[in-house]
């Protein structure tokens, strides 16, 4: 079940990829690098029927380089802090470990000052903690797609839109129990402003609801 979703995420991001690509050319974006914090929390339906809340909390950074006139190619990597309540394997231990990934992301101006704006990615989380029992591993593939506009602002950017993810993992306790867990829907919605810093930079902060609910902070840069 675990492959067939992945490649499922995969395809997903694929098809906008390519839809993404298609698109008549103009000035590409240069170069850019962002780092973000985030923090997020999600009711994880466990294949046994159990509904477990977990918390996670990411530093990442990314590289994004113009693929062609409106998309740019994204190289997603980071760390991350997951706990949770309702799992007696997991409850009170602090999971760590990192994640990676790659998306694509499009803007199309509608207007001067407003744009359509499109993102499809793929991400593999991983957490652990070890115990004298065995170490406990949290492990998932995530898919998803956004949908949005966004609207440039005299010293920044307003955006908002609406988002699909698919989330297919596993919690694992070494040599004793695997269970799969998923989220129990699939779309959800995001907001956000960043402001320009000058110099090519910018900051800014995203909320997001759905299947994962958080907030989270990015600084960026722009390389020319």
């Amino acid at each position: 079940m675990t492959a067939v979703r992945a490649r499922r995420h995969l395809a997903a991001a694929a098809g906008l990829a390519a839809v993404l690509g298609t698109t008549p050319a103009v000035a590409a974006d240069p170069l850019s690098f962002s780092m973000d914090v985030a923090h997020q929390r999600s009711d994880l339906d466990y294949d046994d029927g159990r509904e477990i809340e977990t918390r996670e909390t990411r530093v990442g950074v990314s590289l994004w380089e113009p693929l062609s006139a409106h998309v740019d190619g994204g190289l997603i990597l980071g760390v991350n802090l997951v706990t949770q309540d309702g799992d007696p394997a997991t409850e009170g231990e602090d999971l760590t470990g990192g994640y990676g990934g790659l998306a694509v992301r499009g803007e199309w101006p509608l207007t001067r000052t407003l744009a359509v704006t499109g993102e499809a990615g793929w991400r593999y989380y991983r957490a652990s903690a070890s115990r004298d029992t065995g170490d406990i591993t949290l492990s998932r593939h995530e898919g998803d797609l956004r949908a949005g506009l966004a609207a440039d602002l005299d010293a920044g950017t307003l955006s908002g839109g609406l988002l699909y993810t698919l989330t297919d993992g596993e919690r694992e306790i070494e040599d004793v129990d695997t269970q799969g867990f998923d989220t129990d829907h699939a779309a959800g919605a995001y907001a956000g402003i960043s402001l320009d810093t000058g110099g090519g930079g910018r900051v800014g902060v995203e909320a997001v609801t759905g299947p994962w609910n958080g907030v989270r902070v990015v600084f960026a840069r722009r390389f020319f």
